[in-house]
């Protein structure tokens, strides 16, 4: 599960664009993991009804960061966030690199911030 940090819990409602590999896939329960060098997140595809990610696919989903209803706490707060997909493209065959270097390219020419 993807765990928030202070930066994470900031990001909570906002849109984001994730690229990674799919590690794990619960039809059931329509979620799935991603990961990206060594990162992880959760992702729900509550939203996108007919849409089923095969494992070690590589894909690149935008959606909002939201509390884990499925991960309350003793307290009845949310130690954790999930993404909840809006949007999903199989990018299977994409170099990542080079994808990464021209994301790298795009925020520095118009000045945005690169994340950790």
């Amino acid at each position: 599960m993807f765990y928030a940090t202070a930066l994470l819990r900031a990001a909570t409602g906002r849109w984001l664009r994730v690229t990674g590999r799919v590690v794990q896939v619960n039809v059931r329960t329509r979620r799935a993991l991603l990961e990206h060098r060594g990162a992880a997140v959760a992702v729900t595809l509550d939203l996108l009804p007919g849409v089923v990610l095969r494992p070690r696919s590589l894909v690149q989903l935008t959606g909002c960061l939201v509390p884990d209803d499925d991960d309350m706490d003793a307290e009845g707060g949310a130690d954790a966030l999930v993404l909840q997909a809006r949007h999903v493209r199989a990018v299977d065959g994409l170099d990542v690199r080079v994808y990464e270097r021209a994301l790298a390219v795009r925020r520095a020419a118009l000045g945005e911030a690169m994340p950790p």
